[in-house]
C-alpha cells in the first residue's frame, strides 16, 4: 500500500475520520479477492464488537469503502473480504502483512434474524461475494448449533472462479442436520456443485416448516428479487425473508444520501432489512 495510505497517525473517535489499523494476515481467495485480517493499533480493539450484518468502512488513499465484517474475536481482530473492482478496493486488495488501513465503523444494523430464528430452521443465499455478509451469521449458528434448526446454505456463482471460502462451506457441511448446495452457472468439469443458477438448487429443500422458517439473503438485486419470489411460491412469507443490500455508500452514517432507498438509507436503517419492510421500495430504487 502506498504511503499516502499510511497518513492516520493518531487515534480519533470522529465517526467521519478514519482510526488506524494494522494487517495482521492477508489471504488470496480468488482472482481479485482477498481476505484482510485487521486490528486496531490503539486500545480501540480491547472493546471491538460487532453483530453480523454490520460493515466497516475501509480507507485508503483512493477513498472509503463499505465492507462487509466477515468474522472478529476477543482478541480484537476483524476480516474483511475484499473484491478489487474500482481504483479504492483494488488499492485494499494491494495490501501486505504490516501495511496501515484507515477503518470506520461498525456501521448499519446487524438485523439477521438470529434471536427470531432460534428453534427454527434456517435458509441461507447468497450470490457472488454475498458469502461474504452471510458468513458471521451462518458461524454464529454453526457455532449455537443445538440453538437452530435445519440450517440449508445455497451458494450462487457465475463462474468456477469465483467460488470462495471453500473451507469454510466444507466446515459447515460437517455441522450437524446442515446442508451445503452449491451452484456455478459455468459449472465446468471439475466443478464439484450443481449447474445453473442458485434457484434451481431449491428443489434440495427439505419440506419447509412455513410458520417455522426463516430466511437471510444477500447477493446483487438481479439474484436477490428472483429468490425471494421463489421463496414465496414455495409459501414463506415475506416476514421471514431478511435481505442484505448493496449500495453506493460514502459516508456509512446516514448523512450524504447516497444510499436512500425509498425512505430508508440503507447505511443507517440496513444493510439487512426485513424483505416485508423494504421489498416495495426496490422496485422503485434507482
Amino acid at each position: 500500500m502506498s504511503e499516502a495510505a499510511r497518513v492516520i497517525k493518531t487515534p480519533c473517535r470522529d465517526p467521519y475520520l478514519p482510526r488506524p489499523a494494522i494487517v495482521l494476515e492477508r489471504r488470496v481467495e480468488g482472482p481479485k479477492v482477498v481476505t484482510l485480517r485487521l486490528q486496531y493499533i490503539d486500545t480501540a480493539s480491547d472493546s471491538y464488537a460487532f453483530t453480523p450484518g454490520q460493515f466497516n468502512m475501509l480507507h485508503g488513499a483512493q477513498g472509503d469503502v463499505p465492507i462487509s465484517i466477515v468474522a472478529g474475536n476477543d482478541s480484537g481482530y476483524f476480516e474483511h473480504c475484499v473484491r478489487g473492482v474500482g481504483n479504492a478496493s483494488r488499492e485494499l486488495t494491494e495490501a501486505r502483512k504490516g501495511d496501515y488501513i484507515g477503518l470506520r465503523g461498525p456501521f448499519g444494523r446487524g438485523f439477521w434474524p438470529l434471536t427470531q430464528a432460534a428453534g427454527q430452521d434456517v435458509i441461507i443465499v447468497s450470490g457472488g461475494i454475498g458469502c461474504a455478509a452471510v458468513a458471521s451469521a451462518i458461524e454464529h449458528m454453526v457455532a449455537a448449533r443445538g440453538q437452530y434448526g435445519r440450517l440449508s446454505i445455497f451458494q450462487g456463482i457465475s463462474r468456477d472462479a469465483d467460488h470462495l471460502y471453500d473451507d469454510r462451506y466444507r466446515r459447515w457441511a460437517e455441522a450437524p442436520n446442515t446442508g451445503v448446495h452449491l451452484a456455478s452457472m459455468e459449472g465446468g468439469p471439475d466443478w464439484r456443485g450443481r449447474r445453473g443458477l442458485v434457484t434451481d438448487l431449491f428443489d434440495e429443500l427439505p419440506e419447509l416448516r412455513l410458520d417455522q422458517t426463516h430466511a437471510i439473503i444477500c447477493g446483487p438485486e438481479v439474484m436477490v428479487r428472483p429468490t425471494v419470489a421463489r421463496l414465496e411460491d414455495l409459501g414463506l412469507p415475506t416476514a421471514s425473508i431478511y435481505v442484505s443490500l448493496e449500495r453506493n455508500m460514502q459516508c456509512g452514517i446516514g448523512h450524504c444520501g447516497h444510499c436512500q432507498v425509498g425512505g430508508c438509507l440503507v447505511c443507517r436503517d440496513g444493510p439487512v432489512f426485513s424483505y416485508a419492510d423494504i421489498g416495495p421500495d426496490l422496485t422503485r430504487a434507482p
